[in-house]
């Protein structure tokens, strides 16, 4: 029997999504910076863990939260990443985040959650038609930005951040 520790934890975002997906053990620098072992013990007596992670773990959450909590986390990285690389200079942006709606996690996701009948079949049509509104915008967005047409940039941000909006919209009222 192996223990598996995720390693590399940078975020608090990161940690959550670990814990929805049932990992428990981790290290990285959202944990600790590297240290001595003098600096190690006084670390270990006064370290508190994030208190995001803390709520998180004290909750108990059927498969369908669980699942909809790791497309919340998703969606709203992917969200994020897209709005700065749109806000920044093209040489600054080091790489955008999944622009293939059928390549990426949140459509994983979802295609479980079809699998597991995790939501109803409505909830699900209006899902992906929002996602699918999402990436057509996006990759829309990412590709007047990569042929520096700017002028309608903040409005197209908007925009995407209304669609982006929608989906959590959705994600937290699945009833």
């Amino acid at each position: 029997h192996h223990q598996v520790i995720a390693e590399g934890v940078e975020t608090t975002q990161q940690g959550l999504m670990l814990l929805a997906m049932g990992c428990e053990l981790a290290q990285g620098y959202a944990i600790a910076k590297p240290m001595s072992v003098t600096d190690f013990h006084e670390w270990l007596g006064t370290y508190q863990a994030d208190s995001d992670w803390l709520d998180f773990a004290s909750q108990h959450m059927s498969a369908e939260q669980t699942l909809a909590e790791l497309m919340t986390l998703q969606i709203t990285h992917w969200h994020a990443r897209v709005i700065n690389n749109l806000r920044s200079t093209p040489d600054s942006i080091q790489q955008w985040p999944s622009m293939d709606l059928k390549k990426c996690h949140f459509e994983h996701w979802l295609q479980q959650a079809k699998k597991q009948n995790l939501f109803d079949n409505e909830w699900l049509q209006s899902m992906n038609i929002a996602y699918t509104e999402l990436y057509h915008e996006a990759n829309a967005l990412k590709y007047q930005f990569q042929q520096q047409q700017l002028e309608n940039n903040e409005v197209g941000i908007s925009e995407l951040t209304k669609r982006y909006e929608t989906i959590i919209d959705l994600l937290a009222n699945r009833d």
